[in-house]
């Protein structure tokens, strides 16, 4: 339901965007109308909007939404519905006209209930907290999608150089799986030549545990003591590849069986990113025995250097502690800080807040087959996202944004060319200053003929300081609220045309009130 009302709200805003210069007129409307999914395809993953489309012919128009207060360069999927062109002349450009590279993840269009869609990584840059337009023509097209991911691997098929290892690698990180158990083995950054894996252990995969049943082991709030650890590093099936240095997205897909279960992986690097990320399905079948185990499936990530303390996130802030045996709650990561300034590695996940940092590693349970209250939970069919980071430690603040960018993905609407009172670029919303991080910014509950919008906010690194906000049009009054929105006064806060100062104690929330100028 709430992804449903955010794909609402994000299409309400993009109707807001003048795009009529790329109206075209006699390209084939009658035979490319492209309607697309209906409104509830894609939303079920956390944060994202529907894939329905409501393009036409066979110039598109996509604008791509930025939910996080930092620019973004990243790639950004993009699906492509009922497009009646020639896809060797498939080509993608900016609002000022210049080419952006893309990348087919299918080969070809796929089908779905009598449409046809076809999905292609997008290299995008998209301002703070804003929107950016592309658009898609078959006109000077330089990418033959035959071509485009023929990279297959099997075991049968690997040259002698790939025999015994696969390599993802950009301009800022290599990372090297074990072509046999799918394991990192090294994880380089090349900024520094540093190497960030353990050598000496097998690195980032998959574990089956046997927990102790008792004791409250079986409990689905209690981990037990863990018993037999199996690492899911045999009978792998490479199920497909996408590699190269010149990919913006190389991956590779694995499927491995185990007990009465099975995953799916997908590992990924994206071209510019420090972050190695997996996509996982699992179709779990496991179930614990009080006079038994309890089954876990976790994964774990050996460290590459010296950790005394383990960081992770909380609601408003960051905890650190010291190693510790057992799993300890986190909102969304957990990293391994190092000795001294500079880069570690961070864990992030979609979906889960079960982390464990001890022994120079980082671990993160993912599914647990608990006899109590429910002797049968979680059985079926389980995707989420979880990756590994290497980010500067050095303040809080770029964790936490690092992590944002993670949970909040790119999202786009596909439209008709349309008249709008809104650039075909704008950022509504820039931290450009201080040393806090943005919980929410919402409407408020009470309504006002002048528009307004409650921002939250909250310092990160223990120490006072004056956060500066660029906003996308004039400010015509701010004020501090409590709680419950109640006006507190306009103490300290300053205010310049769309900028505004306001100070922060050290670790507090701070909640304010922003009226736009008519």
């Amino acid at each position: 339901m709430e992804n449903a009302k955010r794909s609402a709200a994000i299409r309400q805003l993009a109707a807001n965007i003048d795009n009529s210069r790329y109206i075209v007129e006699d390209e084939g409307l009658r035979e490319s109308f492209s309607e697309g999914a209906g409104a509830g395809v894609g939303v079920k993953d956390l944060f994202q909007i529907g894939e329905s489309d409501r393009g036409r012919g066979k110039t598109r128009i996509f604008h791509v939404f930025n939910s996080v207060w930092t620019e973004r360069n990243e790639i950004t999927e993009i699906t492509i519905w009922d497009w009646n062109g020639d896809l060797r002349n498939l080509a993608f450009y900016d609002d000022e006209g210049n080419h952006v590279d893309y990348q087919f993840v299918d080969r070809g269009f796929m089908e779905n209930w009598g449409h046809f869609y076809l999905r292609v990584l997008l290299a995008v840059s998209v301002p703070p907290m804003g929107y950016s337009t592309y658009i898609m023509k078959e006109k000077g097209g330089d990418m033959n999608f035959l071509s485009a991911d023929d990279h297959y691997l099997t075991r049968e098929n690997l040259p002698p150089n790939e025999l015994h290892s696969i390599t993802l690698e950009n301009e800022r990180l290599k990372a090297v799986l074990d072509t046999r158990s799918l394991s990192l083995i090294s994880l380089i950054d090349k900024e520094s030549g540093k190497e960030y894996a353990d050598r000496g252990r097998s690195g980032a995969l998959f574990r089956f545990i046997e927990e102790d049943a008792f004791n409250g082991g079986g409990n689905a709030w209690l981990i037990g003591r863990y018993g037999k650890v199996e690492p899911l590093t045999e009978g792998q099936h490479i199920e497909g590849s996408d590699l190269g240095m010149n990919k913006i997205r190389q991956s590779v897909a694995y499927r491995v069986p185990f007990r009465n279960s099975s995953l799916r992986v997908t590992i990924s690097l994206d071209r510019g990113n420090s972050r190695l990320d997996y996509q996982v399905e699992c179709d779990w079948h496991e179930y614990g025995r009080k006079d038994e185990f309890t089954p876990q499936l976790q994964f774990i990530v050996p460290l590459g250097y010296e950790c005394e303390t383990y960081k992770y996130d909380t609601a408003f802030g960051t905890v650190a502690r010291k190693p510790m045996d057992i799993d300890v709650p986190a909102n969304s990561w957990a990293v391994g800080m190092p000795q001294g300034k500079g880069k570690g590695i961070m864990m992030v996940t979609d979906s889960k807040y079960g982390f464990r940092g001890v022994d120079q590693s980082l671990s993160v349970t993912l599914l647990r087959g608990s006899y109590a209250p429910d002797p049968h939970p979680d059985t079926g069919t389980h995707t989420f996202r979880l990756a590994i980071c290497l980010t500067d430690c050095d303040n809080n603040v770029s964790l936490i944004e690092e992590s944002y960018r993670y949970q909040h993905p790119l999202s786009h609407v596909s439209v008709r060319a349309s008249k709008g009172a809104w650039p075909t670029k704008q950022s509504f919303f820039h931290m450009e200053e201080g040393t806090a991080a943005i919980s929410a910014i919402k409407v408020p509950e009470e309504g006002n003929a002048a528009p307004r919008w409650i921002i939250r906010a909250y310092e990160t690194e223990g120490q006072s300081t004056v956060a500066k906000l660029d906003l996308y049009r004039n400010v015509k009054k701010a004020y501090w609220v409590d709680t419950l929105e109640r006006n507190t006064g306009d103490e300290d806060i300053q205010i310049d045309g769309t900028s505004i100062r306001f100070p922060a104690r050290a670790y507090c929330v701070v909640n304010l009130c922003i009226e736009f100028a008519p």
